[in-house]
């Protein structure tokens, strides 16, 4: 980590207890708010799990900010009381459906590399794409595969589907606004 975010994360940290609520946690979201979702992500399977998860976070932040002791590093604190706040979550699902064993915490805890062997920045990425994919029309699917995946040209795939080059050229920009517009949303514009 970097000493001069380390360092804006403590000042918004002292910011926090001197009462200045609303700025500094929304600085404080600006710095931290993509590692708090990727390791919600190295928790939970799916999106919504991953909201909620960071939504308790943010909503108890000013609370956590008041433990946190001057001089410490403040971004490790925060990250660390989100993990034992996921690990509590998962205790107390589990707990109240009856299905708790030791083992289910450990798989949790080794979730670093995640699904299909990916990161879990990776798998947090490939979901905001997901994501998008929902948002899209079937020509928009269609000339997504091609140009990005497929790697064709605008004009191969324009042939491969049967359209006019213009029409394909304006359908990959609204694919490409889609694509942009969730990613920044996820927070993988920062």
């Amino acid at each position: 980590m970097e000493h001069a975010k380390l360092e804006k994360v403590n000042k918004c940290i002292s910011r926090i207890k001197r009462g200045d609520h609303v700025r500094a946690v929304e600085d404080l979201y600006d710095l931290i708010g993509r590692p708090i979702r990727l390791i919600a992500t190295k928790y939970f399977g799916n999106s919504f799990d991953i909201d909620d998860a960071a939504q308790d976070f943010w909503a108890n932040v000013v609370e956590f900010c008041q433990k946190c002791r001057p001089f410490s590093n403040g971004y490790n604190y925060l990250l660390k009381c989100f993990e034992n706040q996921c690990r509590m979550n998962i205790r107390a699902e589990r707990k109240a459906t009856g299905r708790m064993s030791v083992s289910d915490l450990a798989d949790y805890e080794n979730r670093l590399v995640a699904r299909d062997g990916l990161s879990a920045e990776e798998t947090a990425l490939r979901m905001s794409f997901e994501k998008a994919l929902k948002l899209m029309t079937e020509e928009e699917r269609a000339v997504y595969a091609l140009t990005l995946y497929g790697e064709k040209t605008v004009r191969e795939a324009a042939e491969t589907l049967g359209f006019s080059k213009s029409k394909t050229d304006r359908i990959k920009q609204s694919v490409m606004e889609k694509l942009k517009t969730v990613l920044t949303i996820d927070g993988w514009d920062k």
